[in-house]
């Protein structure tokens, strides 16, 4: 689903693609017009789309928010927020592109604190930001010194054993793929 709106607050909505109706249980008429910040609830981060929004004219940006449907409930989706140009190729509106996404929010994640976890950065070289006890004892990295720290330097397999490091990095690899585009994924890894 595509939406095209102004840059400028309250960021009216000036265009959105019939997919809303599947998405988000709205007409298309019923948004265009209107803010995006109709689409905001209790769980949504309105500072952050506006940001995003402001930020579009420069540089395309993506992220995990929750919007919601006519019905009041709440939607996981992954936003694309990129620069909308005029025939000149001068960025005149922000596009938002949404989709649904099945990845986890932080609050999912501290709520289910009794299993192993670590949240990295989507963007390489994917940077520790925060791991869990379990992840810690798990896999031998002191809480202290994750934080901050790449992945790669952090899990990695025996380096002696090429073959088994060259596996670890594929697993991890899938796993990251998987979240960057809003999936989810499973597996074991080193």
């Amino acid at each position: 689903m595509d939406l095209i709106v102004m840059l400028t607050d309250p960021h009216l909505v000036l265009f959105c693609d019939p997919g809303a109706q599947d998405l988000l249980r709205f007409r298309a008429d019923e948004i265009t017009g209107r803010s995006i910040m109709l689409l905001c609830g209790a769980k949504s981060d309105p500072i952050l789309i506006s940001s995003c929004i402001h930020h579009s004219y420069m540089r395309t940006t993506t992220c995990q928010l929750i919007l919601y449907s006519r019905q009041g409930q709440a939607q996981p989706l992954i936003a694309r927020f990129s620069p909308h140009p005029d025939a000149q190729g001068t960025p005149i509106a922000c596009r938002i592109s949404l989709s649904p996404s099945d990845a986890l929010t932080l609050p999912d994640i501290l709520a289910v604190n009794a299993l192993p976890f670590a949240l990295v950065s989507a963007d390489f070289p994917h940077d520790i930001l925060l791991v869990s006890a379990p992840f810690s004892s798990a896999f031998g990295i002191p809480l202290a010194h994750a934080a901050g720290q790449p992945l790669r330097l952090i899990i990695h397999a025996d380096p002696a054993d090429h073959a088994a490091s060259a596996s670890s990095d594929d697993a991890w690899a899938r796993l990251l793929l998987a979240a960057a585009d809003g999936r989810t994924a499973e597996g074991p890894v080193r």
